[in-house]
């Protein structure tokens, strides 16, 4: 059924009437066609029942749409049913609710103008829907996570495999002859130093030469001349090839090696002038050691015919010379370490202490209580880079790691190394390097043995089956059946060497001591 509606006498005048196309209850897209086919060419407000689904998908809509597009219809929908109304708007229908709200002519600018607003409100509408559906499904499925991650158990387990400890040395040589660490040939920069150090002293004369006879006295240097250690008693008899004796006032112990020497003092056995001597004619040794030890004196001995007087002896100038040397080593390591920057140090080996130049107060036979020196001494050392070094016998090492095992992370450690060797060409010395290693553990194979089973059924059989420091740790959470499918498993590998034994492997190539 078909009817024209008239503009009421107050509307503006438009050119084109308003037909309305009533739809019944039984109507479909297909008995609607015939209808809407015979007024092509015209405005048409197509009025749906509320009571009929009909027309409630897009596909009807979008059939009605393209039909009046072929027909060239302007077309409108009314219908009460919002559905019916949000699929014509996407189709770019023009929709009214009722009727009554149909206006009796419309232009074609009103016509064109309501039909883009409703399609592009139709649009907006259609993705604002789409968007809020992707947020309900994402809110949807962070529930369904939640909730898994809350209810569905899971296993944390921790197993400590057993560790060891192995180790070797590397020979290295700090040399100042290079300018970068060399891996191949296991060199390490080094820096000669060397300094200008003064120092002085005094000292009381000894009383050797106090004697109420005037008895000369002196030392002489005993030299081991087997491979037995020897004990020269105080006493010992000493003698000049023309016949001045002298006896040891000490027991002395020579270091069972040829050429282990020592110092004794010796006081002569008459008094008078006879008993200063000159140096090296002291050379006759005692009977009873005389192809066992030699004998000689470095300096003259003094004293002899001067009772009561203290005599300055080459003994006195001795023990100076080596209080003030001991105080200028002192003073030449305080200066050596401050030329040393970060991670640097002076090799103590390699200090050394050589006097250039010295001046007493008095010399030797000198009538005196008291003797002073000052002494200029020549310091040197090699100066390494203690950072360099743990980092050349890293590299340098390469361990044998026994089968079934890995080198634990970070556990390498380098020792201070031992100086075995010093020359003009630098310091050659060892350094020992160790590491921890751990029992390779496959994570997978004990998540198999975990996995669905209690902890009391879990932890005796990994025991068993793996070496490990110590009982594993299982945990099940949340631990509501006793048991759980997912597993993570953490190889916590910081427990301590079990074995104190280090394999010792043979040293990398490098420069031999």
């Amino acid at each position: 059924m078909a009817t024209r509606v008239r503009e009421p006498a107050n509307q503006l005048s438009s050119t084109d009437d308003v037909r309305l196309v009533v739809a019944d209850v039984s109507d479909d897209v297909s008995s609607v066609r015939n209808r809407l086919s015979a007024l092509s060419g015209e405005r048409v407000a197509l009025v749906l029942p509320d009571r009929s689904d009909a027309f409630d998908t897009p596909a009807a809509l979008h059939l009605v749409a393209r039909l009046a597009a072929q027909e060239s219809i302007r077309l409108a929908v009314v219908s009460g049913r919002r559905r019916v109304r949000y699929w014509a708007g996407i189709e770019g229908i023009r929709t009214f609710s009722a009727a009554e709200h149909v206006p009796s002519r419309v232009s074609a600018s009103d016509d064109n103008l309501i039909g883009k607003a409703q399609l592009a409100t139709a649009a907006v509408i259609q993705q604002l829907a789409i968007q809020l559906s992707w947020v309900a499904a994402l809110l949807i499925v962070l529930f369904m996570v939640g909730l898994a991650i809350l209810l569905v158990p899971h296993a944390d387990v921790v197993v400590q495999p057993v560790t060891e400890q192995i180790g070797s040395t590397v020979s290295l040589r700090a040399s100042p002859d290079v300018l970068t660490a060399d891996v191949q040939k296991g060199l390490v920069p080094g820096r000669a130093v060397y300094l200008a150090v003064d120092s002085s002293g005094s000292l009381p004369v000894t009383g050797y030469a106090q004697q109420p006879d005037g008895r000369a006295v002196g030392f002489v240097t005993l030299t081991n001349a087997t491979k037995e250690k020897t004990l020269v008693p105080a006493g010992t008899d000493v003698s000049t090839l023309s016949g001045a004796h002298f006896q040891t006032t000490q027991s002395v112990s020579l270091d069972g090696r040829p050429g282990a020497t020592s110092l004794a003092p010796i006081r002569a056995q008459a008094p008078g002038t006879a008993g200063n001597v000159r140096r090296g004619e002291i050379v006759v040794m005692a009977p009873q050691l005389r192809w066992l030890v030699s004998v000689a004196n470095d300096d003259s001995t003094a004293g002899g015919g001067q009772p009561n007087v203290a005599v300055v002896t080459a003994l006195d100038t001795h023990k100076l010379v080596d209080q003030v040397t001991s105080k200028a080593q002192t003073l030449a390591r305080e200066r050596l370490a401050e030329q040393t920057t970060s991670g640097e140090i002076a090799v103590p080996e390699s200090i050394k202490v050589e006097p250039i130049e010295q001046s007493f107060n008095h010399r030797v036979c000198d009538a005196a209580s008291e003797i002073a020196v000052h002494m200029k001494f020549r310091a040197s050392a090699t100066i390494v880079n203690q950072d360099q070094i743990r980092s050349l016998a890293t590299q340098m090492w390469n361990p044998t790691i026994p089968a079934g095992f890995e080198l634990r992370a970070g556990s390498v450690e380098v020792d201070p190394p031992s100086v075995v060797k010093i020359d003009d060409s630098g310091v050659s010395s060892t350094a020992p390097i160790h590491a921890v290693i751990f029992k390779s553990i496959n994570p997978d194979r004990v998540a198999q043995y975990v996995r669905l089973r209690t902890p009391n059924a879990a932890q005796p059989e990994l025991t068993q089956l793996f070496d490990l420091a110590a009982t594993p740790r299982i945990t099940i959470v949340p631990n509501w059946i006793g048991r759980a499918y997912r597993v993570a498993v953490v190889v916590d590998v910081t427990s301590p060497p079990s074995a104190a034994a280090v394999a010792t492997s043979t040293n990398l190539p490098g420069v031999s001591p």
